[in-house]
């Protein structure tokens, strides 16, 4: 009994002391960290040229963005196209707060351990109060409700680069294709 006891007792601390740790990540009073930073990339997995692509989205604290787009696999001679915009308190505290609701600071996000190859690969690192916080690109398939979410977070911060950014750099994607892939 005493055996059973001591076990509970290391585990309900154990817990405590997790909860809190992961409670300290994201602000206890649900205001935006000044150290709030996004950082997400996605390519387009094994697909033939002109489809394949990379994107790499940026926001500092201070809501300067940058969205660079490869329109092709990567190499010298093709180019790396980078805009910038900004991002509102407003709309930087609006996806803090999707964030915490979606419990991406207290989960334990889990990659799964059989990839499938080929397949586009999207990571997302956000730093909030001093801590980073990886979500890794392919989800444990039983985990469906983290998988959702972070379905849900990288299409937040897609969303806030403004639409005509990405009018842009898609007509150029277009445009970079019809010119290197003529029969494509």
């Amino acid at each position: 009994m005493k055996i059973y006891q001591a076990s509970l007792f290391t585990l309900l601390t154990a817990a405590i002391i997790g909860f809190a740790f992961g409670q300290g990540f994201a602000q206890s009073n649900g205001d935006r960290p000044e150290d709030f930073s996004i950082n997400y990339h996605r390519t387009s997995g094994s697909v033939p040229a002109p489809y394949y692509h990379e994107i790499t989205i940026t926001v500092s604290p201070s809501g300067t963005g940058t969205i660079e787009l490869i329109p092709d696999y990567p190499s010298e001679s093709v180019p790396k196209w980078t805009e910038t915009f900004n991002v509102s308190a407003q709309k930087l505290d609006q996806f803090y707060g999707q964030i915490v609701s979606h419990e991406a600071f207290t989960r334990s996000w889990q990659a799964t351990s059989k990839p499938n190859l080929g397949s586009p690969d999207e990571t997302i690192q956000i730093i909030a109060n001093g801590r980073q916080m990886r979500i890794p690109s392919q989800i444990a398939r039983d985990l469906r409700k983290q998988s959702r979410s972070k379905d849900d977070i990288a299409k937040a911060i897609r969303a806030l680069v403004p639409d005509d950014l990405w009018q842009s750099l898609n007509e150029r994607h277009k445009n970079y294709a019809k010119e290197h892939y003529p029969n494509g």
